[in-house]
């Protein structure tokens, strides 16, 4: 498990096996961290966690970001279903990441994971848009307007 504190060191990769070399996998590569979730910088695991050294939470994860974040930041009639659910660490690491957000993979790649808007044969332009952020048309978390649109849609 890679160190929680930032003033720690980077893990450093794993050196690879001499199979590993023989076979020619890439050498793993440390990647930089962007944004440490504000406990974790300020080393209060317990705002979390029973202990410091403990990964028992104290209350279940989809009550646990509701206990310091507050439903009412994400208004909207229309809520994103992991949002509603409080399944937050389906695209925020609890911890820290090497995207911006704590998102847990890039933002381009992040929404893709579970919607295939490549195939959706109602909205051409998402065809067209191809890995492009979502986030320039939706709101990942909630809004008035149907398929979480940031603005109504433009008439063709």
């Amino acid at each position: 498990m890679p160190p929680l504190h930032p003033e720690e060191p980077e893990p450093r990769p794993e050196e690879p096996t001499e199979g590993a070399r023989k076979r020619g996998r890439p050498r793993p590569q440390a990647v930089e961290i962007v944004s440490i979730h504000g406990p974790v910088s300020q080393k209060e695991c317990e705002q979390c966690h029973a202990g410091s050294r403990s990964n028992r939470l104290l209350m279940s994860k989809q009550e646990l970001c509701w206990s310091c974040h507050n439903r009412a930041d994400f208004p909207g009639k229309v809520v994103h279903p992991p949002v509603e659910a409080g399944f937050c660490d389906a695209c925020h690491d609890p911890h820290r990441s090497q995207y911006a957000y704590l998102l847990v993979r890039a933002p381009s790649e992040l929404c893709q994971g579970c919607h295939d808007a490549s195939t959706d044969p109602t909205v051409a332009e998402h065809r067209a848009v191809k890995g492009d952020d979502c986030r320039s048309c939706h709101d990942p978390h909630a809004t008035d307007r149907k398929f979480m649109l940031k603005r109504d849609e433009e008439p063709s």
